[in-house]
């Protein structure tokens, strides 16, 4: 086997990005906080306090921080051992926080796609584009990339100024940025990745699926690429040289993850780069070998943006089955203007 279950539902599980902590919430009463050991899980704490019925959380890089967003509107920020402060609360149900580089801030997102980013004194200025489905801060810390329904990434100031804008074919489900902070990745609900540069948004690569996209990451070189879908299929895609022509990475597809029973949460890889862990919405978590993932026989090559155009797959993707897999998000009525 390529990958071991160490943990099951029922549950809300989140992996932090590197891989070595795992948050699980039965109810919103209850928490367990686990240490990744080898291919093992380690209980580390337990809580037995209201959290409001976690539904997202980010782990600080040395894993002793967490910060959680609930059900009841609350972003909470924890201590390993349980103690917890209350940031004041939002209009709708938190679905995603993110801490900054330097940890000095962090970002929330609710329900209705406001987006605040705060200072951990507790004030905070407000992102506000409707439908805004996710979001990341650049390696240095001074910006962030935000992605919407609309089909827009924008590019914002640590003040809250829109500083730029450019548009895919479809809505925008998930973003990330390499380590080095010179390429974009996002994920599309047209199921493709787009692999764009920094400095020009020029296309790199169109990377394809086969259904619509919820989470993209980058591997802590920037060498490979992870896309999650919402049946839970991970595709990993290695750089394989450049383009003679363009001079584009040539990303080339290495495996197809299909043993996830249920769409991936969250997805942590380590240091090393040679271990995948998956938290899925079902509750369980996964741990891949990546090193011993052979490249399957019919991986496909990463696309122009010409041959993405005239890729007949995409059309092939029912409105059912698309409708099955997920509810649009709200967006807020009103508000076709950031605030100034």
């Amino acid at each position: 086997l390529f990958y071991k279950t160490i943990l099951k539902g029922p549950s809300m599980t989140i992996t932090d990005p590197g891989g070595n902590w795992i948050l699980a919430c039965p109810d919103s009463t209850h928490a367990r906080i686990y240490r990744r050991v080898g291919m093992g899980l380690v209980i580390v704490h337990t809580w037995t306090r209201n959290n409001g019925g976690i539904n997202c959380a980010a782990f600080s890089q040395d894993g002793k921080t967490i910060l959680t967003g609930s059900k009841d509107h609350v972003v909470r920020l924890w201590t390993l051992d349980g103690n917890c402060r209350e940031f004041p609360p939002q209009e709708d149900v938190i679905t995603s926080v993110v801490f900054s580089p330097n940890e000095q801030r962090f970002l929330s997102r609710s329900n209705d796609g406001t987006i605040r980013l705060w200072k951990m004194d507790g004030s905070f200025i407000e992102l506000n584009w409707p439908g805004q489905i996710c979001e990341t801060f650049f390696p240095q810390g001074d910006s962030i990339l935000t992605g919407s329904v609309d089909g827009f990434l924008r590019i914002w100031d640590l003040k809250g100024k829109l500083r730029a804008q450019f548009d895919h074919v479809d809505q925008i489900m998930s973003v990330a940025i390499s380590p080095d902070g010179e390429n974009i990745l996002e994920g599309s609900w047209n199921m493709t990745a787009q692999v764009l540069r920094t400095r020009d948004r020029h296309l790199e690569s169109t990377l394809g699926h086969n259904t619509p996209l919820n989470l993209v990451r980058f591997s802590p070189d920037g060498s490979q690429v992870f896309v999650s879908g919402y049946n839970g299929n991970v595709r990993i895609w290695s750089m394989g040289g450049f383009f003679q022509q363009s001079g584009n990475i040539n990303w080339v597809m290495k495996a197809e993850l299909k043993d996830n029973m249920s769409r991936v949460r969250s997805m942590g890889i380590t240091p090393e780069g040679d271990t995948l862990i998956t938290a899925s919405i079902d509750g369980s978590v996964r741990l891949w070998d990546i090193h011993r993932l052979n490249e399957p026989s019919d991986a496909p090559p990463s696309m122009s943006l010409e041959e993405f155009l005239h890729r007949g797959a995409i059309d092939s993707f029912s409105t059912r089955e698309i409708d099955s897999m997920t509810a649009a998000p709200k967006i807020r009525a009103g508000k076709s203007k950031p605030k100034k």
